[in-house]
């Protein structure tokens, strides 16, 4: 017998994830070549108006910009989105974008307790290629600094990993395409949501290459997952 508080039927399960951002935030959208491009547009004519003397700085922005919304489309992203905030009197430059992950049933427990255990096995590893390397006299590998951290926002369980490195390091999704600054400093910041349901992650992730700005950043980036709720079907 059901009971009063029990729904009759199963709640749909989300087919998209949605966050707050500062107006300051300009969405790109991904799906639509044409679209996306005019948006660009839109966002850089809006970074350099009143500079009308710096037409290759504006045109090589664009260039930038694009590159980096193509790279994530071809990713898999959804939906992106580019500040035109401030931060001390600086433009803060970061994107945010958000990839959605079907994955099916999980091995462990779920698929967020799966990727956190990937992510363990990950480092341990790296722990020992140093390890070795110390005892062998070789060269100690450098790689990216990476942290792990678990929380509970209104959406659910959240998995972060923060990784702070340089353009020319392989960070995976969500990585701004510096291909010709392989030393620029960057933040990376990666938020995994389980999806309702078991079978996917639903993957936000942040990049600024204002690392000096990292604690700051992170507390703002974290406020914004925190907004993060699920989005169903209309019935």
């Amino acid at each position: 017998m059901t009971s009063p508080t029990q729904p009759s039927q199963a709640q749909a399960a989300p087919t998209d994830l949605r966050v707050v951002l500062p107006r300051e935030w300009w969405f790109i959208p991904l799906d639509d070549a044409q679209r996306r491009d005019s948006v660009i547009a839109a966002i850089v004519d809006k970074q350099y108006a009143g500079l009308d003397d710096q037409p290759l700085a504006k045109a090589e922005a664009r260039k930038a910009l694009g590159r980096n919304a193509l790279r994530a489309t071809e990713l898999g992203g959804r939906r992106m989105a580019y500040s035109l905030m401030s931060l001390a009197g600086l433009p803060l430059s970061a994107t945010m974008t958000l990839f959605w992950h079907d994955l099916g049933a999980p091995y462990g427990a779920d698929h967020l307790v799966d990727l956190y255990s990937s992510f363990l096995t990950e480092q341990a590893e790296e722990a020992d290629d140093h390890e070795q390397a110390l005892a062998a006299g070789r060269p100690v590998p450098q790689g990216p600094e990476v942290a792990l951290a678990r929380a509970e926002v209104a959406a659910g369980p959240v998995l972060r990993r923060v990784t702070r490195a340089t353009g020319g390091d392989d960070l995976g999704t969500g990585l701004p395409a510096y291909d010709d600054a392989a030393t620029v400093p960057i933040l990376l910041a990666e938020y995994w949501l389980l999806v309702p349901g078991g079978q996917g992650l639903a993957q936000l992730s942040f990049s600024t290459g204002l690392v000096a700005w990292s604690e700051q950043l992170l507390e703002f980036f974290d406020a914004v997952v925190g907004t993060a709720s699920w989005a169903r079907p209309a019935h």
